[in-house]
């Protein structure tokens, strides 16, 4: 019996996890306020780096350190359930993250994901850093697991650049299952600008312990 109900916790827990992942941005409602701030805070980010390194504006500096105090103001003591802190918190498709370029997940039949890179993401002129471009790999990648029914983590991904990915413009990224074991899932992504391919990865994903995944994300947002 108690082997059944940790079974049936796991599905609960799988079923949350995917209803979380794959269910559409308009689920997850966001305040005029958190919107204006975000993207605000998008637009403050890429100006950033137009600006002169010795700049000097009393008026700026007031009003960024009131922002701050009235967001200091704003926070909340509870973090939000685990999954939903995703949605909303994530570095590259969180909707109140301004950080985020952001990742756009397919939606409404969709079966690829789109993503646009600004001045704040930028390596070489006017192209996106590798790193970030990683990143958003890392992140369809570990999506696209989701198609096997299992909670998983990477092991490893691999990432070849082609050619530099413009920044400013929209990217397509397209990401398939190539091979799963018994251990491990092989995961293939590309970026794609105008039909170019600018960079592919290739990545190991490997089925982890819903419980202990969910534990470690409770205590990675509490840390």
């Amino acid at each position: 019996m108690l082997l059944f109900m940790e079974e049936i916790q796991k599905e609960n827990l799988m079923q949350e996890y995917n209803d979380s992942i794959n269910a559409p941005d308009s689920k997850y409602k966001l305040s005029e306020t958190v919107k204006t701030m975000t993207a605000s805070l998008r637009r403050i980010m890429t100006n950033i780096y137009f600006i002169d390194p010795l700049y000097e504006n009393e008026e700026l500096s007031n009003t960024v350190k009131h922002l701050e105090h009235l967001t200091e103001e704003a926070k909340i003591d509870e973090l939000l359930p685990p999954w939903r802190s995703l949605r909303y918190k994530n570095p590259l498709s969180g909707l109140m993250n301004p950080l985020a370029p952001p990742l756009i997940c397919p939606q409404n039949g969709e079966t690829s994901f789109r993503v646009s890179f600004n001045k704040a993401h930028q390596g070489i002129a006017n192209a996106a850093h590798g790193g970030i471009i990683s990143s958003v790999f890392d992140d369809v990648i570990l999506r696209t697991s989701q198609q096997t029914g299992k909670y998983c983590a990477t092991a490893e991904v691999t990432t070849v650049y082609k050619r530099p990915t413009p920044i400013n413009t929209e990217l397509i990224i397209n990401s398939k299952i190539v091979d799963v074991q018994e251990n491990k899932i092989i995961i293939f992504a590309e970026m794609i600008c105008n039909e170019a391919v600018t960079a592919t990865a290739t990545a190991i994903v490997i089925p982890v312990n819903p419980e202990k995944m969910k534990n470690s994300i409770s205590k990675t947002l509490k840390s």
